[in-house]
This record gives C-alpha cells, structure tokens and sequence, in this order.
C-alpha cells in the first residue's frame, strides 16, 4: 500500500494498492509476443539484407563517380568516361525507383554495373592490377 498526502494545499489523502496481477502480460500475451516477434524476424532480416546490398551498391556507383569527377580523375579515354558515366548515372537513377528493391534485385544491378565497369578498369590497369603508363 502507497499513501500520497498533498502537504501544500488541501492536505487530501489518497492510498494505492500495487498489486502484481494488475498490468502484467499474461502467458498467453507473452507467447503471442514472442511468436510475433519470430514472425517478423525473417522479415526484418530480409529488409536488413537488402538494405546492406542497396548500400554496397550505392557506395560503388559514388565511389566510381568520384573517380570520374575528382583531382585524381581515372584517365579515361572519352569514350570509356561516357560508358562508365552512363552506367553511374543508370543506376543512380535505378536506384531512386526502386527503393524498396530485395537483395537479389541490388546484386544483380551490381553485377549489371560491374560487368561495364570491370572491362573498363581491366585496361585502364592492365590485368597485373598496376597502372599503364601513356
């Protein structure tokens, strides 16, 4: 039992009971949470997958676009430089419109941009990874 007294002003009493039963989930209420929470889950994981995809994707077509745009440019030959900034601004705009895209649907378009990208680099670099000089 609590007592509250209002010692300022009207000096009313008022008295509460806490009882353990009052509030408390019920094991029925409890089961049903945690199977709701299993439910959800594999939906969370599947948001959180592509979220991760979507984020891996995003970061390669800003990363490729810096290097397009930035001091230390790739040196790209004009008609390399469209490819890849067509591919770049494809799947910007790809991405805008799929927001709510699954995981396979960004790796494909990941794949989908590599395989643009990949042939580009491959001769920008040669296929030992070291840079060609001109």
């Amino acid at each position: 039992m609590v007592t509250a007294k209002d010692l300022a002003g009207t000096g009313q009493q008022k008295q509460l009971q806490i009882n353990q039963k009052q509030n408390r989930l019920s094991d029925e209420d409890i089961k049903r949470m945690i199977r709701e929470s299993e439910q959800f889950k594999a939906e969370d994981d599947r948001v959180r997958d592509a979220q991760k995809t979507r984020n891996e994707l995003e970061s390669l077509l800003f990363g490729t676009k810096s290097q397009l745009e930035g001091e230390n440019k790739f040196p790209l030959s004009d008609v390399d430089k469209k490819k890849v900034d067509a591919a770049v601004s494809e799947g910007l705009q790809w991405m805008e419109a799929n927001r709510t895209a699954t995981k396979d649907e960004y790796e494909q378009k990941k794949k989908a941009f590599e395989s643009i990208i990949h042939p580009i680099m491959a001769k920008l670099y040669g296929h030992d990874g070291s840079a060609q000089s001109a």
